[in-house]
């Protein structure tokens, strides 16, 4: 792997409590929300550089979308309660659409609609801070089937693979009447063997030149 990281994701299953489930739709909710609202005041703010010459010319970045969620939630006070984490990767995934649309690849971004293209997972990024145990991270194991995901709490999962990898973020979604959490793990080249094979799929995101 020419010494450096790869990527490997792990796909789990869980079943969650009446609780923890009405926690995830929560924040799905409240991610696709975000995602919906910053696309619409972009493009209001697009007509009014366009049709208008209001305003400067501008591009959707972190540095607009992290502008946009702090007055959605000033206005919006429930989204306080979601996690930031997946509050942010929605948004990073409209920076991503807009990309596509900036370099031509792809046509405008479109708004999430509950019916015809509806949002059914989130995305949560481990931050790690500093505890009397040491450095930690907000996703993290707890035991032997046991995660714990931010500040949603605990979810047991079904089948557990020891990866000895630092976890970088973790999607929580729900798939044909299940669901599932996708966990993406960083492993350098000294650790690649050292995880276990159940049986099941892992997916490895390997670079073209190491590969």
């Amino acid at each position: 792997m020419c010494g450096k990281t790869f990527i490997l994701t792990d796909k789990v299953e869980f079943v969650p409590d009446e609780e923890m489930e009405k926690e995830l739709w929560f924040n799905i909710n409240a991610s696709a929300f975000v995602y919906n609202k910053t696309l619409e005041y972009s493009i209001y703010r697009e007509n009014l550089v366009k049709e208008f010459a209001i305003g400067n010319k501008f591009k959707v970045n972190r540095t607009y979308t992290q502008k946009i969620v702090k007055t959605l939630k000033k206005h919006y006070p429930f989204l306080e309660d979601a996690d930031s984490t997946c509050l942010q990767a929605s948004t990073d995934r409209l920076i991503k659409a807009y990309e596509g649309y900036y370099d031509h690849r792809t046509g405008a971004p479109r708004f999430k609609k509950r019916k015809k293209n509806p949002v059914t997972s989130i995305t949560l990024r481990n931050n790690f801070y500093d505890t009397k145990e040491g450095n930690v991270g907000a996703i993290r194991w707890l035991s032997e089937n046991e995660l714990r995901v931010t500040k949603l709490g605990k979810i047991t999962v079904k089948h557990r693979r020891h990866i000895k990898g630092q976890i970088k973020e973790a999607t929580l979604k729900y798939e044909n009447g299940r669901w599932y959490v996708c966990i993406v793990y960083e492993l350098d080249e000294n650790r690649q063997g050292e995880f276990s094979y159940g049986g099941l799929y892992v997916g490895i995101d390997v670079g073209i030149t190491d590969f």
